[in-house]
């Protein structure tokens, strides 16, 4: 389960992804305001999660949670500026990554 993330002047180019660590799950889809990020953790370590958009540039700086083992929701907040349009979300958690599509209203 592998995503290769490369960070050049703002844009992260998503070269691969192979699976899901975390069974990632972000609800509801499309997205107004809010959404809940829904993942299944192994240890204590921090979750950062990053807006991209369909190409892979870097929308926001990325957000730190803390993390718990389990299954555990995050409420998240989509930035005011994102438009009506289809985004990504990089998940991350210590060196495993997951990538996640939706679609803000």
């Amino acid at each position: 389960n592998t995503l290769t993330v490369s960070e050049d002047q703002g844009t992260a180019g998503i070269s691969s992804v192979e699976g899901d660590p975390f069974n990632t799950i972000l609800f509801p889809n499309p997205v107004i305001n809010e959404a809940t990020l829904r993942l299944n953790l192994i240890d204590n370590s921090p979750v950062s999660i990053q807006y991209l958009d369909i190409t892979g540039k870097s929308l926001s700086e990325k957000i730190t949670y803390t993390g718990r083992p389990g299954l555990q929701d995050f409420n998240i907040t989509v930035p005011a500026h994102l438009e009506t349009g289809i985004y990504r979300l990089l998940v991350s958690v210590g060196d495993q990554q997951a990538l996640k599509s939706f679609y803000k209203k």
